[in-house]
């Protein structure tokens, strides 16, 4: 039998309320359900970051009364928020992907800056433009872990799958048969239902590059509302939403 020690929990010295389980550290032992816990918990908090990306855009955008070095503690946090989503994903965040693996980028900042102290269009035109990488970098990153949880949906069901099928072959009667049937059954209807939430997730992720381009094309228009693009982050928090809905609706039938 294998070891369950890698079902225990690790603590942090330096944060008494960190932890994780210890399996997580070595991806070759983290078990199933704590790789989905993982990938679930990462795009939850990818969505949170962008929201508040998209926040922080309407209160340049509209004028509200922002100083330089709040922006910049903001970005800092957005862009930490990013690098701790890459690092669950088992992504490189050294120093020398740090930019990469950034919301706002030190250049796109910079100009942010400019339009603070200036009040001047021109500058957030600028930003939006400068930091439209940095957006698609991100929005990659969200798809890269919407596939790797739909990934990992399919090997837990071809390993629930087997299971099933051993238990419908060992089965003694024709009621008991039935009854596996129609778990296999069940089974590839949730399973199919999280990957169609998981499959407009991910293109939901990929409109958001494009609405972020179509709000630079706005300003510069005179046209500022960065409602389009909080409407298309929101749609993505509802889809993982329903998924999490899903997901625990299908364990607590399984423990009732």
């Amino acid at each position: 039998a294998k070891s369950i020690s890698g079902l225990g929990l690790d603590f942090n010295e330096a944060d008494p309320y960190a932890h994780g389980f210890k399996a997580s550290d070595a991806t070759d032992q983290e078990p199933l359900f704590f790789k989905l816990l993982r990938l679930e918990t990462t795009l939850k908090d990818l969505n949170a970051t962008f929201i508040q990306y998209a926040e922080l855009l309407a209160k340049l955008s509209g004028g509200d009364l922002i100083k330089a070095d709040e922006f910049n503690e903001l970005a800092k946090d957005l862009n930490n928020n990013v690098r701790d989503a890459a690092t669950a994903l088992k992504i490189d965040v050294s120093e020398d992907g740090a930019e990469r693996l950034a919301i706002i980028s030190t250049a796109a900042a910079l100009l942010a800056e400019q339009f603070i102290r200036n009040k001047q269009r021109r500058y957030l035109v600028d930003f939006l433009s400068e930091n439209q990488k940095a957006v698609e970098g991100f929005t990659e990153l969200g798809q890269y872990a919407t596939s790797l949880l739909a990934h990992e949906l399919q090997v837990e069901y071809l390993v629930k799958e087997r299971g099933l099928f051993a238990s419908w072959r060992q089965a003694g009667t024709a009621a008991r048969k039935a009854e596996v049937a129609a778990q296999l059954l069940e089974l590839g209807f949730k399973t199919g239902q999280s990957l169609d939430l998981l499959k407009a997730l991910d293109r939901v992720y990929g409109q958001l590059a494009s609405t972020h381009r179509s709000l630079k094309v706005g300003v510069e228009k005179g046209e500022v509302s960065t409602a389009s693009l909080i409407a298309t982050i929101e749609r993505a928090a509802k889809l993982h939403g329903e998924l999490e809905a899903a997901n625990k609706a299908a364990v607590a039938k399984k423990g009732a």
